[in-house]
């Protein structure tokens, strides 16, 4: 499905057995609500936000989207390369969230956010209340692509994304990647027992960068001596990064630490059993069913962190509609349009 109108509720449905290298629903209009809606099994990303036409311009790029509630799982492409559960690259204009979404065992990554020179910086996108868990395998075990939970940005180029009570684990490569984009914003999320760095904030070519952290919580219990990669650059102030409510794994010490020196400890969590799997309450939002979930053990600054029972989005209003009289056309032959671009 390919949608490039406005205005349009989506809402309860599955889309799932595309043709390898098709998405499953592609939102290329504006202000559009995907409500409760899961992909499964397509041949290339479950849910994208991207531009419809190759010749559209920025301020046509798709805008002020919201996807709510949706599940997005076991999508592959033949090569493994390129189907992610959820992406909102290359081509996408600003105001675009994603809030209440799981996305696992996706053959690349739960989450793409990435934007090449060629087309520039796209819009900042929102991702919220998500969980993105075993992305980089099928769900038979299969080895399939790059495997991170949340990726970011791409090619150096600004984005400033936000990530916000969001959960990611059990990912085969990273659990929140940077992606070398040098100034996402992170606020409330949990990373635990990813296959590489739980965290990773860095740039490839920017002079600088701009991160911000802000209630990170990074824990493991296996692949101990695997630490973060935190490089920040020039003019970053590390300040933002390296505070009292940011808890870094540290491979030396075999802990996760502030900057204060305080450890996390196992009994921060009400489950670390990742064979328990997230479900959804009665009105779809997320229920962790106990895993990292928080106890009464965490302190005060961080207890916000991740998704608790029922946590997940508050509900997304759509601006109104417009309201001018429908305007009577001439009848015209009908003109193919450009295929959506891949």
């Amino acid at each position: 499905i390919t949608l490039g109108g406005d205005y349009w509720v989506l809402r309860g449905f599955d889309v799932t057995r595309s043709a390898d290298g098709q998405k499953g629903l592609q939102i290329s209009g504006n202000y559009n609500l995907v409500d409760s809606v899961n992909t499964y099994y397509n041949g290339n990303t479950g849910i994208q936000i991207s531009r419809y036409s190759g010749t559209d311009l920025f301020e046509d790029w798709p805008k002020y989207n919201t996807i709510l509630n949706c599940t997005s799982y076991g999508n592959a492409d033949a090569g493994y390369e390129d189907a992610d559960g959820f992406a909102a690259k290359l081509t996408v204009g600003e105001g675009n969230v994603f809030d209440g979404c799981i996305a696992h065992h996706n053959a690349d990554d739960g989450w793409d956010l990435y934007a090449k020179v060629q087309t520039g910086e796209i819009g900042v996108v929102t991702i919220k209340n998500c969980v993105a868990y075993a992305n980089g395998y099928l769900e038979d075990g299969t080895l399939a692509g790059n495997g991170n939970g949340f990726k970011l940005g791409g090619e150096s180029l600004s984005g400033k994304h936000v990530l916000e009570n969001c959960v990611a684990y059990d990912n085969k490569n990273k659990g929140i990647d940077s992606n070398s984009c040098p100034d996402i914003i992170i606020k409330n999320s949990i990373t635990f027992n990813n296959g590489a760095y739980n965290v990773a904030l860095y740039t490839n070519t920017a002079a600088n960068t701009d991160f911000s952290a802000d209630g990170i919580i990074s824990f493991r219990t296996d692949r101990l001596d695997v630490n973060e990669q935190l490089k920040l650059a020039g003019s970053q102030d590390s300040a933002k990064v390296y505070k009292a409510t940011n808890y870094y794994w540290d491979a030396a010490a075999k802990k996760s630490v502030n900057n204060a020196g305080a450890a996390v400890s196992a009994d921060w969590f009400k489950s670390l059993d990742t064979s328990i799997l997230p479900g959804r309450n009665v009105d779809n939002t997320i229920n962790m069913n106990g895993l990292l979930e928080l106890t009464d053990k965490v302190p005060a600054e961080v207890k916000a962190a991740g998704l608790g029972v029922g946590q997940a989005s508050e509900g997304t209003v759509l601006p109104p509609t417009k309201t001018e009289p429908p305007k009577t056309e001439p009848e015209t032959t009908p003109v193919e349009s450009t295929p959506a671009e891949t």
